[in-house]
């Protein structure tokens, strides 16, 4: 039996670790990008049913007084 090992090997193998590894940071950066913008997308939507929930409660009481 017989093994050979060359160092071109190891090196080319190391630089398509670290490829892979900056790929992953990456995605990662992305992923937290997309949650940071659904957290404000889901603000942004609560802030909206609020004005509008308060909207619709002015209209209702304005309608009770003009009766």
């Amino acid at each position: 039996m017989s093994l050979t090992w060359n160092l071109n090997d190891f090196l080319t193998s190391r630089a398509s670790v670290d490829g892979f590894d900056a790929e992953v940071r990456g995605l990662q950066a992305d992923r937290d990008r997309l949650v940071d913008g659904i957290r404000i997308e889901v603000v942004q939507a609560m802030t909206s049913l609020d004005t509008a929930s308060s909207a619709l409660e002015t209209s209702a009481q304005g309608l009770a007084a003009a009766e």
